[in-house]
């Protein structure tokens, strides 16, 4: 068996509703030089048996297991057995475009690309991709993709062609959520060369089992200042100084605003627990220097500010 070219990597939890179809778009790519590794979470469904079906009538197709512990955990084995020069992350209630493979790896290969990046569109049922006509794509090109913003380089990890060695010494932090954080912003600080595609080439399933539709609580905030204090520790590098202001102004406002959105819309004691982590975390970033003015909308962060500090006062009243 030759060696596969992209290594495609789905990790799989109690995904028995959309595993085959999502599996099935890889198959019917244009492209076929690819192995798909299906790292399966602990299910307590039957996505096993479905995919093992699958690759029991093609060897390009690897299924292992592992006990639950999350998708960057599944993820980082799915790294740990690819043997493609290029990486996928593609999750398994999603589907990618016909043509996804053949335009990612041809154009990773025509711009000597380690990172090509290309839109989605969202989808409940059935995703409906544009017809892509036989002339050249609008793309762009860049040496450090991270001053583009997070609105052209989003923090997840799908939609994203990764040439492997790019990858080394990167692997996902031990969280359920937030993952993906700190994976894709140490790959934007080794400043790939990049590619970007104004095309849809991935779908993205929304769905209210979705992650992202899930209710916020006290541990999503704290595990989101994880991350992000995982982010600002790797962007302290002096070399990445122009960087680490960028981020100020640009991904740390995008999160803030999300953060506080999910707080003053969760309910009674939920709400109240949940701003009390808040208005730590701003603290710490505020002390620290990366919360300033600047990036953010004028009321928003003088709202920030004043959960600061209600925050001492309640602190030094308790004491």
């Amino acid at each position: 068996m030759k060696t596969p070219s992209v290594s495609v990597i789905i990790p799989s939890y109690n995904s028995a509703h959309y595993i085959e179809e999502c599996a099935h778009s890889v198959l019917t790519q244009t492209y076929q030089n690819f192995e798909i590794i299906v790292v399966d979470d602990g299910s307590t469904d039957n996505s096993v048996q479905i995919i093992s079906h699958f690759a029991s009538k093609d060897a390009r197709i690897r299924v292992f297991r592992q006990t639950h512990c999350g998708v960057g955990q599944a993820r980082n084995l799915g790294l740990r057995k690819a043997r493609g020069k290029y990486i996928l992350f593609l999750d398994a209630d999603d589907v990618l475009h016909p043509k996804c493979l053949e335009i990612a790896v041809a154009t990773a290969k025509k711009y000597s690309a380690s990172f090509v990046v290309w839109n989605y569109i969202s989808f409940t049922t059935v995703p409906a991709f544009a017809q892509l006509e036989d002339k050249p794509l609008d793309m762009n090109f860049t040496a450090n993709p991270i001053m583009l913003g997070s609105s052209f380089i989003h923090y997840v990890v799908w939609g994203k062609l990764y040439k492997k060695d790019l990858l080394k010494d990167i692997t996902f932090d031990n969280e359920y959520v937030f993952e993906d954080l700190p994976f894709i912003y140490a790959v934007l600080a080794k400043k790939p060369s990049t590619v970007l595609l104004n095309t849809a080439l991935y779908g993205y399933r929304n769905t209210p089992e979705s992650l992202s539709n899930q209710p916020f609580c006290v541990e999503h905030i704290q595990a989101c200042y994880h991350a992000i204090s995982s982010i600002i520790n790797l962007y302290s590098k002096p070399n990445l100084h122009k960087e680490a202001l960028f981020l100020k102004q640009d991904f740390i406002p995008c999160i803030l605003k999300n953060q506080l959105y999910r707080c003053q819309h969760s309910p009674g004691q939920q709400k109240r627990l949940m701003l009390k982590a808040f208005s730590e975390e701003l603290e710490d970033l505020y002390q620290s220097g990366w919360l300033i003015f600047k990036g953010h909308r004028f009321d928003r962060y003088f709202l920030y500010r004043y959960f600061i500090l209600k925050h001492k006062y309640l602190e030094r009243k308790r004491k």
